[in-house]
């Protein structure tokens, strides 16, 4: 009887062992999918505090809203543009959402995503970057980088017209959730204990985001050394797309899916281009101008 009594007690134990953990699992699913935005992903639940508080702060200022790459992200500071309005003269609250390694595809992610949690710009300016607008499915393309734990789940239904294995990508996102305070540990150590990571793996860089989603460059004044080495790593980044520039068709549906989604929400639009270098406008094909 004793030995029944130590093996029913095992088991109870084992079983609320086994209940705790599934319930701290799902819990940390509901904040990290949910409300916990900056926790899962740091540049962009920054962003979307900071643009939520500045409209809190003027409800009725019509939205302008910036989307693009890091070219953007640290190129264009709404603070300067103090001269902007819209055509029947306001002046707009601008706001940079650009984002690190977004291109055509991400952007039009992105958007979809702000408009599911009701943030509905009057006006979008979208960055065009002309080396994304070559992209071929499984070889040079945003899904060679997206990275998916930082997607939520209303994207993939965007993202699996997109990439070459679509249900790779749905089972690659779905994954991480069953145990999420593994997949997600970095995040949240990043949180609330950032001393305990090495220095490559802090997000601390997205702390610096200024209150209308301005980035400021993470660097300093370049040297000339500092110019030539980061020159290269361009060079050789884009190789693929000097290589064989065109504007490929999913590059293009991407943009044009983003556009018919501002017409269906009655939201103008623009497209513009960050300023290239020199040397990096040399590096294109003969024909690329006339394909962009």
């Amino acid at each position: 009887m004793k030995k029944h009594r130590i093996l029913r007690r095992a088991r109870t134990t084992l079983a609320s062992a086994l209940a705790t953990f599934v319930a701290i699992q799902l819990a940390l699913y509901a904040v990290l999918s949910g409300s916990g935005a900056a926790l899962r992903d740091a540049e962009f639940g920054g962003k979307l505090d900071r643009l939520r508080a500045r409209l809190e702060e003027a409800p009725q200022t019509p939205l302008l809203l910036l989307l693009g790459s890091s070219r953007s992200a640290n190129g264009v500071s709404p603070c300067r543009m103090v001269s902007a309005t819209t055509p029947d003269g306001q002046k707009p609250l601008v706001f940079n959402f650009a984002m690190t390694g977004h291109g055509p595809v991400q952007e039009l992610i992105l958007l979809r995503r702000l408009l599911r949690r009701g943030i509905r710009p009057d006006y979008v300016l979208v960055e065009i970057h002309p080396c994304l607008l070559y992209q071929e499915l499984g070889g040079y393309s945003e899904e060679t980088w997206i990275q998916v734990d930082r997607l939520e789940r209303g994207d993939l239904s965007t993202l699996r017209r997109y990439v070459a294995r679509p249900s790779r990508w749905t089972w690659n996102w779905w994954r991480p959730w069953f145990v999420p305070a593994h997949s997600q540990r970095l995040s949240i150590l990043n949180r609330w204990t950032p001393c305990w990571l090495e220095a490559g793996a802090r997000q601390s860089l997205f702390d610096q985001i200024d209150t209308l989603g301005w980035l400021s460059p993470p660097f300093a004044r370049p040297t000339a050394d500092d110019r030539r080495r980061w020159t290269e790593n361009a060079r050789r980044s884009y190789l693929p797309a000097f290589q064989r520039f065109r504007v490929t068709a999913l590059a293009d549906r991407a943009i044009r899916e983003l556009l018919d989604v501002c017409r269906d929400e009655g939201i103008v639009t623009g497209l513009f281009l960050m300023p290239e270098g020199g040397d990096f406008r040399g590096w294109y094909p003969p024909a690329a101008h006339g394909e962009v």
